[in-house]
């Protein structure tokens, strides 16, 4: 197999924020079952932070966010300038999804300055090279493990984000 690039969109620009490292806004795109919100859960369980799900959840993923007291909240049907907004508000984009045609809220996080934690499975560990926290997505420990670096790095990651990034431009 090959991964083919995709560029990212012009009204991806950095917007530059300190990341809150004591409660993070970590933002989660896509609820369908390859995008692993119930791994993320267990990952953040105690964990304090607010999750953003972009998508709308089931009855069962609601109720696995509930069950480990996970302080999210969930939007849906939005337009594309308020996606570019949840990136823009957003101190971390959660990406630990299972299968993926390419992964793209990897290249929009890192063009906006956002730390980003993916899978490390193809495509997400080539698009996103060594500028995000590679994962395993079957393991919780792993996510969580991931979060804690990133927000110990998050300075890092975001350099290296703009550096990878110019891999996608048009």
């Amino acid at each position: 197999y090959s991964v083919i690039m995709n560029p990212v969109g012009a009204e991806f620009k950095p917007q530059l924020k300190d990341i809150n490292k004591s409660c993070p806004t970590i933002l989660h795109i896509g609820n369908g079952s390859n995008k692993n919100i119930e791994s993320t859960a267990i990952a953040l369980k105690g964990f304090s932070c607010k999750l953003r799900i972009v998508g709308n959840l089931t009855d069962k993923q609601k109720f696995v966010l509930n069950l480990y007291n996970i302080n999210y909240d969930c939007i849906f049907n939005l337009t594309d300038e308020e996606i570019l907004q949840e990136y823009n508000n957003c101190d971390i984009v959660n990406f630990p999804s299972l299968y993926e045609g390419f992964g793209m809220p990897i290249i929009e996080g890192q063009s906006i300055g956002r730390p980003v934690l993916t899978s490390n499975l193809s495509p997400m560990k080539e698009v996103a090279a060594d500028a995000a926290i590679l994962v395993d997505p079957t393991c919780p420990n792993s996510i969580r493990k991931g979060y804690e670096t990133l927000l110990k790095d998050s300075e890092k990651y975001i350099k290296k984000g703009f550096e990878n990034i110019k891999r996608f431009s048009l």
